[in-house]
This record gives structure tokens, sequence and C-alpha cells, in this order.
């Protein structure tokens, strides 16, 4: 985990849709971020051992959730761009997604291990969260009560593990200099991150192992924030991330 440091930056840029609400944002408390994505191999164990204490069900097509009465969708197993699989008899377990752009990717093959997890819900990241609180014998941040507001509604004094609200992740990754990406202000380029250029100009087509691209911002050794900062799923890659 990495600890960000607590203080005030301008959030939104003033330029895009966003620029509206520009403002001013203090954060009067530090906090710990994930130094990079959840990987497959970490999810996958964390799955097994919630499932091992009954804390999900499961099919060979999906993973649902099994505590305070719920049975919301965690994990889309029967997706072609799912890498966990369950055997039906107990077990998890990686494959190489079977996916005609992994294939393209990665022509020789791959080790799904040390990639980002893919085809989790929301559900199933604050999940993810919630079990890393029961490990450490933490309060939980999502206990359920119909609408899985974190905290009871006050994340920044949650005590255990949580998903990254915007501010907090926004602030992160342009860190202290109001850079315009996680690295700077250099347009981005494949060297610096993995995403889709244009319509069917892939960096790679498929995801790359954590910690592929060089820390960004440099100074806090947060790593792919690139990834994230530049797609669509601002909000998806910022569950990935543990914060407590």
């Amino acid at each position: 985990m990495i600890i960000v440091p607590a203080g005030d930056f301008i959030m939104g840029d003033g330029a895009s849709y966003c620029g509206a609400n520009e403002r001013e944002v203090t954060l009067t408390r530090d906090f710990h971020l994930g130094q990079h994505q959840v990987t497959n191999q970490e999810y996958m164990e964390m799955v097994q051992w919630a499932y091992g204490n009954g804390y999900v069900t499961a099919t060979t097509a999906s993973l649902r959730d099994n505590l305070d009465g719920s049975a919301q969708e965690l994990l889309d197993l029967d997706n072609v761009n799912c890498e966990i699989q369950f055997n039906g008899a107990g077990t998890f377990y990686l494959r190489e997604s079977p996916s005609s752009y992994a294939q393209s990717a990665y022509p020789g093959g791959y080790d799904p291990a040390n990639h980002p997890v893919m085809m989790v819900t929301w559900f199933g990241a604050a999940r993810f969260c919630d079990w890393l609180s029961l490990q450490e014998d933490l309060p939980r941040a999502y206990e359920h009560n119909g609408d899985w507001s974190c905290n009871s509604g006050d994340p920044y004094g949650a005590r255990g593990y949580r998903l990254a609200t915007d501010v907090e992740w926004e602030y992160a990754a342009q860190w202290n200099d109001e850079r315009i990406y996680p690295w700077g202000n250099e347009y981005p380029d494949c060297s610096r991150a993995n995403f889709r250029q244009y319509f069917d100009d892939f960096c790679v087509g498929w995801t790359t192992p954590v910690g592929t691209y060089a820390d960004a911002p440099e100074a806090l050794g947060l790593s792919d924030m690139g990834i994230c900062w530049i797609g669509a799923m601002i909000g998806l890659c910022a569950a990935w991330d543990r914060i407590r």
C-alpha cells in the first residue's frame, strides 16, 4: 500500500466538460492506495478464501455474494474475457482468455496471473475490500443495508478497506503539480500507457501485466494510473485500488 499525504488541489481541468465543476478540494487525512490494479491471481486467491468461508456462492457461470442476505453477481465467470474460472467442485483457477483480442496480442500465449482482473462488477470490487477487512479483523465498509453505501454515507470515516472516491483518485493521479496526465503533460503514447489510440489502433490490444509502465506519478510510486486515466473506465479502474 502507498501512503498518499493529505493536501489540496484543483479538481477538474477547466477545459473539458468537467471544467464547469473545477474547484479547489482539500483532503484533510492521509490515505493508503494500492500500488497497482488488483491482479487475476490476487482476486482469485481472495475469492477462494471467501468461498471457503461461505461468503460467496459459485457456479461455473457466476460468482455471487452471500453476505448480509445479498446475492449480487460479483464476477461474470461465463464471460469470454474472464480469466478466473470455477471447476464446479470448489476450486478456482486461471486460464488465458480465449478472446480473439487476447490471442492477437499474445500469439505465443501468456500468463494471466499478473494481469489486471476483469469482468468484476462494482459489487465484486466492494466485496474485495470487505474481504480484506475481514481478514484483518477491521470493520467492513460495505455492510449491506439495501443501498451498499460506504460506511453509511461517510467513506472518509471508514476504518476498513474501501474503494477510492473520485476526489482521492484524481488527487493521487495528478499529485502536486496539476499535471494533465499521471506522468506529466506529455501527450499519451504507447510507451506511457496501454490504450486505444484510434478506432482500431491499439497499443497492445489486451491487458498488460501490472507494473509494465513507469510509476506515475513517480513521486508516489503508483503504477499504471495512466491506463485508467486515458480510458473511459476511470470509475471501474478506481475499483481495483484498495484504500484504507
